[in-house]
Parts: C-alpha cells; structure tokens; sequence
C-alpha cells in the first residue's frame, strides 16, 4: 500500500454535545408536558416547572453511580484507528495498540448502550501484551476481550462500522 492510498488515522472521542443535546430535548418534552398536563387539569400552567431541572441532574447522577469507571469500565475512548493497529485508552494513562493482522473478532454490540468488542488473536503480541482478564468490563465474556463503551461518540458507530469494514476482513467485523 502506498502511502497516497492509506487511510488517514480517524480518532473516536467521547462528545460532551452528543451527551447533553437529547439530555435538554427530553427536558424541554416533559417541560411542556408538565405544562399541558398542568392547563388540562386547570392548575397554573408554571407549577412543577422548577423540578425539571432537579430530574436531570437527578438522571446525571444516577448515570454516573450506576456505571463507575472503577467498576469495569477500564476501556474507554479515545479509540484511534491507524494504517498499522487500533489504539484503545485504557487506566492509568495506558494505551494498548493491536495490530490489524492481530484482531480475530471486531463487533459493536447494543443499541442504546453500544460497546465495541475486540478479541486479539495472540495476546501477547499486543502493545503492551494483554493479561487475561486486565480489561475486564462490562459485557466481557472472554478473559482477553477488549470491551469499548462508544456512549456519545463522535464521530458516530456508522463511521467505526464503516473504518473497521475497511481495515479488516469481512468474516472478523459483525455488521450489527
């Protein structure tokens, strides 16, 4: 391959947009909800308005307590896709590279809570070699799986399809 034909690294990164746009959409629908149940009912249109906010930050938190990173959730983005391997960021500031030749099974999983599930083939031919269950996480079922939440990712799992489509054999990515 030269290097007119290689692919340009793209860099998966979680998206604070992503995030807070349908947080405030949903928001904004049950304001006026609260607001037309409220007129039907004959109350002033305004009362229980003030808890809206309440109820986000309520959902916020109940995000954060119900999926802590010191309960599994070790890898996380950025996830980078080069010419030669897939970078994943993992704890305490590590970085594990596999390469291409090196993935036999590359699958996103879930709708809502999407993971993407990485099995190497040899893991000790990672950058640095995996140890059976270092990464453990959730929805990890093998003791060397490299499990990614991609919750707000920008760009989106269309573009990951897309790129692990491109970089690896057909039989190894599962167009979920």
């Amino acid at each position: 391959m030269t290097a007119v034909d290689e692919p340009p690294p793209v860099e998966f990164r979680h998206s604070t947009r992503r995030q807070f746009v349908p947080l405030v959409g949903a928001l904004l629908v049950a304001a006026a909800m609260v607001a037309a149940i409220n007129l039907i009912s004959g109350r002033q249109w305004w009362n229980g308005l003030p808890m809206i906010p309440m109820y986000g930050v309520i959902f916020g938190v109940c995000q954060r307590v119900a999926r802590p990173e010191a309960s599994g959730y070790q890898a996380r983005l950025p996830l980078r896709l080069t010419v030669e391997h897939l970078q994943v960021a993992g704890p305490d500031n590590l970085t594990l590279a596999v390469d291409w030749s090196n993935i036999s099974r590359a699958e996103i999983r879930g709708r809502l809570q999407a993971f993407l599930v990485i099995e190497p083939v040899d893991p000790d031919q990672t950058q640095p070699a995996l140890e059976r269950w270092q990464w453990t996480g959730h929805g990890q079922s093998g003791p060397y799986e490299i499990v990614v939440p991609l919750a707000y990712m920008t760009p989106g799992r269309d573009v990951l399809r897309r790129e692990l489509a491109r970089r690896l054999p057909a039989s190894i990515v599962n167009p979920n």
